[in-house]
């Protein structure tokens, strides 16, 4: 990806503004609230992809002559459009020729307009995990698919990929994210449905060469990450990563791999503590899943005894 880099070093050292530094202006990397910098970036195998709270808002790629532009869905880009489609925003404007959509791009004003339309596609199971990503800095990566393979007949993707220290510098470790009232977390008899992804996993990191792809990718990722940080500090406050991630992007041989994906689950302290979840949680553990759960309503203030409202 040098060449592509090259290109976007070009746009922010632009003295004109332009749709690179205005999605640099608006990234939040993990640990920073949503409300102060709402976009989180995951990088892939040659694009970018900028989410707003699990849907993606604009993916970063590059044409052959690796001149780069965003894909943006159309239901984003163009009020009342329901097109299963994308348009394309590059010098020219925003455009779908199949459809006959355009629009001229006016600057941070036309993201915020996409971010206002993808809001409205928001699951609660996103908002929890976009909680998880404001609150811990370790966070590298949202979304991460691996391909298809053995028995498995589509892609799968992990929700949370994140760095864990383990006493020589850090393990990618995977986090799959589920709502407990999520009916894939459980199974009156045999496996709950979730382990089937869990075992895919494990197949797939199995194999020594697919272990070594992914610590290489996610040593890369964090030494890009350093650099956009770098490049979205240019004449601003700095960006705060991850002290971890800066070390990795310095010496890459820091990076491990846990092989075993862990689940978070999302429930209210109710839901939790409840027998029958806690029999479910018993059988994830026992298949050997690090299970760790969140409360989602930890930050309610109950009434004292007696003082409840009528």
């Amino acid at each position: 990806m040098p060449d592509a880099k090259a290109r976007l070093a070009d746009m922010v050292a632009s003295s004109s503004s332009n749709w690179w530094k205005d999605l640099l202006a608006l990234w939040g990397p993990s640990g920073t609230g949503k409300a102060e910098r709402p976009l989180r970036l995951a990088v892939r195998d040659n694009y970018l992809n900028f989410y707003l709270r699990g849907q993606s808002v604009a993916r970063v790629a590059f044409d052959g002559q690796c001149r780069p532009y965003v894909d943006v869905h159309v239901k984003y880009a163009f009020a009342g459009a329901q097109d299963q489609a994308y348009a394309r925003l590059t010098d020219a404007g925003i455009i779908h020729s199949k459809a006959g959509y355009s629009a001229p791009y006016a600057g941070a004003s036309t993201l915020f307009e996409w971010m206002e339309r993808a809001a409205r596609w928001e699951t609660a199971e996103k908002a929890e995990v976009e909680r998880v990503v404001a609150d811990n800095a370790g966070v590298i990566d949202l979304e991460m698919g691996l391909p298809a393979h053995g028995d498995q007949k589509t892609a799968l993707r992990m929700d949370l990929i994140a760095l864990e220290p383990n006493g020589r510098g850090s393990n990618v470790v995977f986090w799959e994210a589920k709502r407990i009232t999520d009916g894939r977390l459980k199974a009156r008899d045999g496996d709950a449905e979730v382990m089937s992804q869990i075992n895919a996993y494990r197949a797939y990191l199995a194999q020594a060469d697919h272990r070594r792809a992914v610590i290489e990718a996610y040593a890369q990722t964090c030494t890009l990450l350093v650099d956009f940080a770098e490049a979205a500090s240019e004449g601003s406050k700095p960006l705060n990563l991850d002290p971890e991630v800066r070390r990795v992007a310095t010496d890459h041989n820091r990076l491990d791999l846990d092989t075993i994906p862990r689940l978070v689950i999302f429930g209210t302290e109710e839901q939790l503590v409840a027998p029958a979840w806690q029999a479910h949680q018993e059988k994830l553990v026992a298949g050997n899943v690090p299970v760790l759960t969140i409360k989602t309503d930890a930050y309610r203030l109950d009434p004292p005894a007696g003082r409840g409202l009528a």
